[in-house]
């Protein structure tokens, strides 16, 4: 925990410091306007202890201006009571958490350091449970990774592109980013590939009323963004003429709505996700490499589920229990169906997988969702070739993979006759299997049936 003490006397400074980091505070100086800016810009600070008089100036209540855009609690001190109604009206409208006239009573300065401790040590155990609210599960080195580059680079406003196919989770990423970081703003999301071109840059830019026929004002996704978060998905679908004009918006913070010449400021951050190549992009003339510098500060790649088959178990266990509760239907999934579900094919990813799990948990009547279940859903007893995930760039299956999915229908023939009371005919039917192939298979694995 990190605590920004600006103060200009020393001698003050050397008393209040002891207090602060006897509190457990990480304690970080300042005795100027301009150098406690710059401690801002490059530590995340959790408490700002402002002293209002810096020199001759009343820089202080500048700075409580500038500490507006920053998720940060601040206490003031002030040795001139002139300042008390300010200072109170401030307190009331909740832009600070508390101020203190000199001479002040140390040991109430020290509780509230301590309740302010407290209030921190909470909100980092909250934001570890962001992480996983916004569904970033896994066991698998690569989505630890992923999590790893989020704690990074949430609390820095640096731009972020984030990468990797359709269904990852790129927008899951996105927001936990937003979440955890200190921006007090909204969330703003627009998907570029989603919009017509001739409506792009009013979508970004806002439009002015009046610019045409029948148009009503309109804010655009970057001043909703202020103080927060404006989210591209599928950036590279931005069409080549608005980019040179969202580049500029990037480095200023400043734009002009569609049909407006006044000029509006937005303080927001960037992330960006892409499923595509934008440096193939660059080189084929279809994406500015001077958007893509800026736009790329810094990079989170998610890899496709089939490289994290790990992972398949706690994003299915958990999907299913939020279904349950949902829908108040209490069902699991049993341990042969996860085997099932690893050794399927998600082309589409982890939105693919849910997807099935949806209209799976729709369908299934009882509590226990088991591997028959599957096979009944899919429509045949055993994963089909193209369920079946590829090793090593072959196209061949490992004898163990075989010997494990033959198992697997073994498996499945014999619960399914018990499910039937051994009748072959409606055991069959279980697995959507036809009775010549059911009796061909009963006599492959050697089943005996009554």
């Amino acid at each position: 925990m990190n605590c920004l003490l600006v103060e200009d006397d020393k001698d003050f400074y050397k008393i209040l410091s002891l207090h602060i980091i006897k509190s457990g505070f990480n304690l970080h100086w300042a005795n100027t306007y301009e150098r406690a800016l710059e401690i801002l810009k490059e530590k995340k600070i959790n408490l700002v202890i402002q002293d209002i008089k810096l020199g001759d100036r009343d820089s202080g209540l500048d700075l409580i201006e500038n500490y507006k855009r920053y998720d940060l609690d601040i206490i003031v001190i002030t040795a001139h009571i002139g300042y008390k109604e300010i200072l109170l009206k401030k307190y009331n409208d909740g832009i600070i958490q508390d101020f203190f006239i000199k001479p002040f009573d140390m040991n109430v300065f020290c509780y509230r350091l301590q309740i302010m401790k407290e209030k921190f040590l909470f909100e980092r155990n909250v934001k570890e449970e962001i992480k996983e609210k916004y569904g970033i599960l896994g066991i698998s080195r690569e989505i630890q990774r992923v999590r790893e580059k989020i704690d990074l680079i949430a609390e820095k406003d640096a731009n972020v592109l984030i990468e990797g196919e359709s269904g990852v989770g790129k927008e899951l990423v996105a927001r936990a980013i937003h979440e955890v970081s200190k921006r007090k703003g909204e969330f703003v999301p627009l998907n570029c590939s989603a919009i017509l071109e001739s409506l792009a840059e009013s979508e970004l830019f806002g439009i002015k009323k009046g610019s045409a026929t029948g148009v009503d004002e309109r804010k655009g996704k970057i001043l909703l963004a202020n103080f927060g978060t404006l989210f591209l998905d599928e950036i590279s679908s931005m069409p080549i003429t608005l980019q040179g004009k969202f580049l500029r918006v990037l480095e200023e913070k400043k734009f002009y709505p569609v049909g407006s010449d006044k000029t509006l400021n937005s303080d927001f951050r960037l992330i960006s996700a892409t499923n595509e190549n934008i440096e193939k992009l660059v080189e084929e003339k279809k994406f500015r490499g001077d958007l893509y510098f800026r736009i790329s500060t810094f990079k989170i790649y998610i890899p496709p589920l089939r490289e994290r088959k790990e992972d398949i178990e706690i994003i299915s266990k958990n999907f299913i229990k939020n279904l349950s509760t949902k829908y108040n239907e209490e069902k699991t999934l049993t341990e042969e169906a996860i085997e099932v579900l690893k050794y399927m094919e998600w082309k589409g990813n982890v939105r693919e997988l849910q997807n099935f799990l949806y209209n799976l948990f729709l369908s299934t009547k009882s509590k226990k969702i088991n591997s028959i279940k599957i096979f009944k859903f899919l429509n045949f007893a055993i994963p089909s070739p193209q369920h079946i995930p590829k090793f090593n760039n072959e196209i061949s299956i490992p004898l163990n993979l075989k010997k494990h999915l033959k198992e697997i229908e073994k498996n499945a023939i014999e619960k399914a006759l018990k499910e039937a009371n051994g009748n072959i005919v409606k055991a069959a039917k279980l697995l959507s299997m036809p009775r010549r192939t059911f009796y061909r298979k009963l006599k492959y694995y050697k089943i005996k049936f009554i």
